[in-house]
């Protein structure tokens, strides 16, 4: 397989994952989540490492190292949306550590004391009302409580009040 018969593959299988909900809107990643970091994650195939690509990726570095090409030295990606399932390429950029770090704490996804704990108790339940056929969004509970999407996320799978029961 040639190096742009790997990425064309690397690319559908991401494709297949990705729910395309327009160009403005988040495209929230259906495929694996790694349950240590929260993100998307896909491998990639042999052509595409022997070219120095990671074996295991993000879906939202993938997205874009497709669209803006290689991370610069020490580079993360950063959400415009602040929603970490995001793959939309024009919500993704590469920037410093220090840039994502100023990033979420200017968006309040670190702990800006927006929350009670009935709060979360509230937020998980709704969301696991969703057993009874009435979806909930994250971006619905977010709104709700005033947080992002992601610290909703974050506490549904616990990764935030993981304390609280």
């Amino acid at each position: 397989m040639t190096p742009e018969q790997a990425l064309d593959s690397a690319v559908r299988r991401w494709k297949a994952h990705v729910v395309d909900r327009g160009p403005t809107a988040c495209w929230p990643w259906a495929g694996y989540i790694n349950p240590d970091s929260g993100y998307g994650q896909l491998s990639m195939p042999p052509a595409l490492t022997a070219l120095g690509w990671p074996r295991t990726v993000t879906a939202p570095w993938f997205a874009c190292r497709v669209a803006q090409g290689p991370p610069p030295t020490g580079g993360e990606v950063l959400h415009s949306c602040n929603v970490r399932d995001c793959c939309n390429p024009a919500h993704l950029r590469w920037g410093t550590r220090a840039e994502n770090m100023q990033d979420r704490a200017k968006d309040g996804n670190q702990n800006t004391g927006k929350l009670t704990p009935d709060k979360v108790r509230s937020i998980r339940r709704e969301f696991a009302n969703r057993s009874t056929g009435k979806m909930v969004a994250y971006a619905d509970l977010g709104a709700k409580y005033g947080i992002s999407d992601d610290g909703v996320r974050r506490i549904i799978y616990g990764e935030t009040w993981a304390w609280l029961e």
